[in-house]
């Protein structure tokens, strides 16, 4: 299967690269900076571009089979939206070149009506995300952890449908990656918001 990652060069990017690559699939790593990503493998392919500029994501799609979208959920006090612009973009090349399948990183606060200030803009953006992923008519899967963790798997996170699992608040990048992946191949959650926590 040839997949792309949208945001590879992120925490949960990378270990959706690493963890690719670990089941032998063929990985195009869409990254910003060339130069500052430096994973190799002969399953590995390494596309510079900004995600907002739609003849390079054009490029980076060609050919694939899937998409993962992985571009953050980080702290930002400026006005946001730069992960619906990307995704408008992505969706529209997917629609073009005929990709169906498309799992996308947004955040837990997806859940919730109130979101702290610190997370408001960065969350009112992935709603966006969101609502063009129910817009589409694509086969997608959004997955929404709590805070993230860099680390190994601990191989016991739950999944619950529509919002996060109870007294969910920590999750590591190995487990996203593993069960965004899974995502490629399974239609469980197809259509689904998903909330993924330990």
């Amino acid at each position: 299967m040839n997949i792309v990652i949208l945001g590879a060069q992120g925490l949960v990017g990378k270990a959706l690269v690493v963890e690719g690559l670990r089941r032998n699939l063929a990985v195009t790593a869409f990254v910003e900076d060339r130069q500052s990503f430096t994973l190799q493998n002969n399953n590995l392919k390494v596309m510079a571009g900004d995600v907002l500029d739609p003849v390079r994501v054009d490029r980076a799609l060609w050919s694939q089979d899937a998409v993962c979208i992985a571009l953050g959920n980080g702290i930002d006090l400026k006005p946001v939206n730069l992960y619906s612009r990307a995704t408008q973009h992505v969706l529209k090349s997917m629609r073009q070149q005929s990709i169906r399948r498309v799992v996308c990183l947004l955040s837990g606060w997806v859940f919730f009506e109130e979101v702290p200030a610190v997370h408001q803009l960065v969350a009112a953006d992935h709603n966006r995300q969101l609502a063009m992923l129910r817009a589409s008519v694509l086969d997608w899967v959004a997955v929404c952890p709590p805070e993230v963790s860099v680390g190994q798997s601990l191989g016991n996170y739950r999944v619950t449908v529509g919002k996060l699992p109870t007294l969910g608040v920590h999750i590591s990048t190995e487990d996203i990656a593993r069960f965004m992946l899974d995502q490629l191949e399974h239609d469980e959650y197809l259509e689904k918001v998903v909330g993924i926590a330990e």
